[in-house]
């Protein structure tokens, strides 16, 4: 591991190491319970520690509200707001999806256009993730770039682990996991008093080996990544992060960003951006976010 070089004006942490998915692992003894439900994509799941009253009707309000988000936020449903809005309908944008857009609004200026929530017609085009992936032409891109399709992914699942936690937290939970999809969050501490301790997983080894833990108390950690999502043609590898100014998926030769601090959703956003940008170009993204540390594999 490596010290990247420090600045004075920023009190983010930013180590260079391998990072990769986050996996979370803790040496609590006491007693748990685990609810898991497919959504967002992905396999999500909520842990609660110790003894809590009511577990049932905190899951099932924890799930209703996932489900209420995704039907809102999703561009995969074809129902949800933003379905709807992809499909050119005239839809009035619901709570969640103005909070989220407010958020990506917000880092589409501070990135100079890198990141967009307006990806959502490049996302399509080239496939990926899907059977469908594919090198488009500099046509196809440039046309899909005009068009005006929202992609939520790089906040939705922040935005959703935030909204879980709110629900913990007022049914006074006092230490819990969400875990969606490698966007953690953690709600106080451990039933012994102790942080949470994350493992980020290097890339380049086998699943279980990590190159660093961070402890975590009534915090947030996102990571993205090249590995992630990817397809490979002509000996080329493609992820699916794109660069919005160009219609490209990002190729910069990092292979993962994780963003630590309070908010999910700023989380999310932050490690999405700062892969776009590279490190160089972050400093002064992270300018803006003194509570958020960042960790970047290169």
């Amino acid at each position: 591991m490596q010290t990247m070089k420090k600045n004075a004006k920023l009190s983010f942490l930013l180590i260079l190491l391998s990072v990769s998915v986050l996996f979370l692992f803790t040496s609590c003894s006491d007693s748990k319970k685990v609810s898991e439900r497919y959504c967002f994509g992905t396999l999500c799941s909520v842990t609660l520690y110790g003894k809590t009253k009511d577990s049932n009707e905190i899951f099932d309000n924890i799930w209703s509200r996932m489900s209420e988000i995704e039907n809102h936020i999703s561009a995969n449903i074809p129902d949800s707001t933003v379905g709807r809005f992809n499909a050119g309908e005239s839809v009035s944008f619901d709570s969640d999806t103005l909070s989220v857009l407010d958020v990506a609004t917000r880092f589409y200026e501070l990135t100079g256009g890198a990141l967009s929530p307006y990806l959502g017609a490049v996302t399509e085009l080239w496939g990926i993730g899907t059977e469908n992936a594919r090198v488009p032409s500099a046509e196809e891109i440039q046309k899909a770039l005009t068009e005006k399709k929202l992609d939520l992914g790089a906040y939705g699942k922040g935005y959703a682990a935030d909204e879980a936690a709110k629900i913990l937290r007022k049914s006074k939970v006092s230490s819990a996991l969400i875990n969606f999809g490698g966007n953690i969050c953690c709600v106080g501490c451990r039933p012994d008093g102790k942080a949470f301790r994350i493992g980020l997983q290097d890339p380049d080894g086998l699943r279980g080996t990590y190159s660093k833990t961070v402890d975590v108390t009534d915090g947030c950690v996102v990571t993205s990544g090249s590995y992630e999502r990817f397809f490979c043609s002509e000996g080329v590898t493609y992820c699916h992060i794109f660069d919005a100014g160009t219609g490209m998926p990002v190729q910069n030769g990092l292979k993962a960003v994780a963003v630590t601090g309070p908010e999910g959703i700023i989380c999310d956003a932050l490690s999405t951006a700062c892969f776009i940008l590279g490190e160089k170009d972050s400093y002064n993204l992270l300018a803006h976010f003194p509570e958020y540390s960042v960790v970047f594999d290169l």
